[in-house]
């Protein structure tokens, strides 16, 4: 038979484990929460920023455009394709200034990176013969 203090302690174990269990949830849990909630700011703010803030542009006519004449169908076409045209030529610029940066470090720098590589195994080789 058991004695009954060996009971109580288990008990008291078992308690102490279920409830360090509920407070590791729900900490857990909380801590989840607030990253998704600042994840999620952080992914609107980042789509507010995306939007266009162009101004020019007039509200536009709530009805279909199959129900309107084919010219404000052909007019919102060209819109959108300028729009899309600015946006692919900002990208266009933005990529050039990125591989004129990279052609710069190559031509200038590889050498010199590739000469400190080769002055360290040089050194590195002299100190394992010396060895």
């Amino acid at each position: 038979m058991v004695p009954v203090w060996v009971w109580i302690l288990l008990w008291i174990f078992l308690f102490a484990n279920f409830s360090f269990g509920v407070y590791y949830v729900i900490r857990h849990g909380l801590d989840a929460l607030t990253k998704a909630g600042k994840t999620g700011s952080e992914i609107s703010d980042i789509l507010s920023r995306m939007e266009d803030k162009d101004s020019s542009i007039e509200p536009e006519d709530a009805s279909p455009y199959f129900t309107r004449p084919l010219s404000d169908v052909a007019d919102r076409y060209t819109r959108t394709r300028q729009r899309v045209e600015e946006r692919h030529k900002k990208r266009d610029i933005r990529y050039a200034r990125i591989r004129e940066r990279w052609n710069d470090y190559s031509h200038n720098d590889l050498e010199d990176i590739a000469q400190s590589i080769e002055s360290t195994a040089q050194n590195s080789d002299n100190r394992a013969q010396e060895a």
